[in-house]
């Protein structure tokens, strides 16, 4: 068997310090626990009063005062969510805060916290813890949590941060059967086990030890985890620009990841280097009954504790605990202990209005009995005298005038106290309910906000179990997992711790009905603001606050995506006309053009024939001359006739030409009128005037 005698040896001496320190905060957490339970009167209180046969009655105004508040947060719930951090991949960031909502949803996580918030406010701290559960999936588990009461821990009292940062060492008792130990530590031999002692008062968690018989057992032993910090010598590699850097396993071959570092240098241009530094992690130690059997690193692998802190007042600075840390409840025990007595003793009053009581003569008189001089009772007197001379009833009590102011005044005092005014609790001063919705408003927001730093606490805590779920969620869910979850596969980034530490905050989103509510018809006022083309109804329904919105939100998302189908169909159509009308004014440029081209070719084609006009009338002239030469050769009398003759046939051939000419240029005329384009705005070609040729 390893030897854990120096583990045992740390064990004894943090719970012997410990316990001295927490003691005080043990018994008003204790006190303030049966004050809000309805028990204020001490047991020689109880005795006190059943003696003189009167009852000590508990009137509780505690309760409602702490009752609000617990409502208040369940009203006022939020969901933890990832967010990316500025440009920080989104889509990673949506699939870590799906997952956790599943796993919050599966561990019934949001009303475990609230659970220990309520603890928080009646006694002034609670545990959540995290742990793996293989019932249902024995390969990688499922994330669970588990409250414990301010009797079930022990925190290294010298811490001062709520997230538990500075805390050296904590420890935490359970009491459990032999076989529940055996199935809770599988790494241990069961015969180590049975041969622990039972259970046996070692003056540790006193206030665990309600009922000692119970606890005497033999078969019960007490299962003690005792977390402590330790460091111990890590290997990184760092990234020399960014200081980013990366832990490897001992057993992973060093020059192997020089040459792994090298290649890096050489082809991305990364430098990196090799650095051992020291690193704090948590330890886990088990004790059965008083004896270490266990001792290894946190299951979690968070090198962390597996705990969140809920607390409700903290100080700190002060080195008291029985005031350094407490519950709204302790400050109200002793309005409600001064109440109780007031309303007892006006009841005794009213009770001697009906049977005074009086002297009545026996033989001696016992002494118990002058005690018994309340409401309605009877004193023996050894006297000789005539009965009618020794019997005298008691002289009728009445209610002092002030009383009945006291006995308001008190329960002013206990609003006062808890920060807590009328209100919120539904009614107003004098039960006067003619007040306005704004007034009430006011006064319940500056009743919360006096007591604001509590629910910041809260706040904090909440935070803080997410970025540990976080954690865990990426260290022991696996891919297979994952995609089973989310139905479709992880981003490359879902499983990076560098993500969580750089590109994520956890945050808070809407969760409770009261705030669902105010989200809905906030919702309502956008739609009415920016129109419902900017914000879909499908939405609003989605959120809206009634029995059957299912059937309706599927109506409106029919409708929705019938009118979107209708606005594509629209919209094609459209492009589809801008299209054709395109098309055809497309299509009349490239008619006109080719009319254009035409009509010019005809406009050539005009005076090409002017010219062979021209060269036929040169030609002509030619001829003349030749003829005329010859004529020359001819008689005198036949000349005259001959010249007569040609100018005849001239002026013939002449006629022909132009008359061909003029009706070349009509024809070109003609065209040119058809075929000039002009494109006009409605796309549209028109014919646009041309000068005729030569004007």
């Amino acid at each position: 068997m390893t030897d854990f005698a120096d583990i045992k040896k740390d064990y004894e001496e943090f719970s012997r310090r410990a316990q001295d320190i927490w003691q005080p905060y043990y018994k008003n957490a204790d006190v303030a626990l049966n004050a809000y339970s309805g028990r204020t009167w001490t047991q020689s209180e109880v005795d006190y009063l059943r003696d003189q046969g009167r009852y000590p009655e508990e009137f509780n105004i505690i309760r409602p005062k702490i009752n609000l508040f617990s409502g208040y947060a369940r009203d006022n719930m939020k969901s933890t969510i990832v967010g990316p951090v500025e440009d920080a991949d989104q889509e990673t960031a949506d699939q870590l805060s799906e997952v956790m909502r599943f796993v919050y949803a599966k561990g019934d996580t949001n009303s475990i916290q609230l659970n220990a918030y309520d603890d928080c406010l009646k006694t002034g701290a609670a545990l959540v813890e995290i742990y793996l559960d293989y019932t249902d999936d024995p390969i990688h588990g499922d994330i669970k949590y588990h409250k414990r009461s301010f009797n079930s821990f022990l925190i290294d009292p010298n811490f001062e941060k709520q997230d538990l940062s500075d805390a050296s060492e904590i420890s935490i008792r359970d009491f459990l059967t032999r076989e529940d130990a055996k199935s809770l530590l599988p790494m241990v031999d069961p015969k180590v086990i049975d041969d622990i002692s039972a259970y046996s008062n070692d003056n540790k968690f006193r206030y665990l030890r309600n009922n000692q018989r119970f606890y005497t057992n033999s078969d019960l032993i007490s299962y003690d985890q005792y977390y402590r910090k330790v460091s111990k010598i890590v290997k990184e590699i760092v990234d020399i620009e960014t200081g980013q850097a990366v832990m490897f396993a001992k057993d992973e071959d060093e020059d192997f990841l020089r040459e792994k570092m090298q290649f890096a240098k050489e082809m991305f241009g990364i430098d990196t280097e090799i650095r051992k530094r020291t690193k704090q992690t948590v330890e886990l130690n088990i004790v059965l009954s008083g004896e270490v059997v266990y001792s290894g690193p946190d299951p979690l692998g968070l090198d962390d504790y597996p705990f969140v802190l809920y607390i409700c007042y903290w100080e700190p600075h002060l080195t008291n605990f029985g005031i350094k840390l407490q519950g709204m409840s302790l400050g109200l025990v002793d309005t409600q202990r001064a109440f109780n007595k007031r309303m007892i003793r006006k009841q005794d009053v009213m009770d001697t209005a009906i049977n005074t009581g009086g002297l009545y003569r026996v033989g001696d008189i016992d002494p118990d009995d002058i005690k018994m001089t309340g409401a309605g009772q009877f004193v023996p007197v050894d006297s000789d005298r005539p009965f009618s001379e020794i019997y005298q009833p008691f002289q009728q009590g009445s209610i002092p005038p002030g009383w009945q102011e006291e006995t308001v005044y008190l329960q002013e005092l206990s609003h006062i106290i808890s920060g807590v005014n009328e209100s919120q609790l539904g009614f107003d001063e004098g039960g006067n309910t003619q007040v306005s919705g704004k007034l009430a408003e006011v006064r319940s927001a500056n009743g919360l906000r006096a007591n604001r730093s509590i629910l910041d606490n809260f706040e904090k805590s909440m935070k803080y179990l997410g970025q540990k779920t976080l954690r865990v969620m990426q260290k022991h869910y696996g891919p297979g997992k994952i995609r089973r979850i989310l139905n479709k596969e992880p981003t490359t980034q879902f499983f990076s711790q560098e993500f969580d530490k750089y590109d994520a905050v956890i945050k808070e989103a809407v969760l409770s009905q009261t705030q669902r509510d105010a989200f809905y018809f906030e919702l309502l006022r956008l739609v009415e603001i920016y129109g419902p083309d900017m914000i879909p109804a499908s939405l609003a329904i989605k959120n809206l606050p009634m029995a059957g919105a299912s059937e309706l939100q599927k109506t409106i998302e029919t409708q929705e995506r019938q009118k979107q189908q209708a606005q594509q169909d629209l919209q094609e159509d459209k492009q589809r006309a801008a299209r054709l009308e395109e098309s055809i004014t497309e299509q009349n440029i490239a008619l006109a053009q080719e009319r254009r081209a035409k009509v010019l070719s005809d406009v050539g084609l005009a005076q090409e024939r002017q010219s062979e006009i021209r060269g036929n009338i040169a030609k002509a002239n030619l001829d003349q001359a030749k003829t005329l030469a010859e004529i020359e050769k001819l008689k005198d009398e036949n000349l005259l006739q001959l010249m007569q003759f040609l100018e005849f046939l001239k002026q013939k051939e002449t006629q022909q030409h132009e008359s061909k000419f003029k009706e070349s240029l009509q024809v070109s005329e003609a065209f040119r009128m058809q075929s000039e384009p002009d494109v006009q705005p409605n796309g549209q070609a028109q014919v646009a005037q041309q000068q005729p040729l030569g004007g």
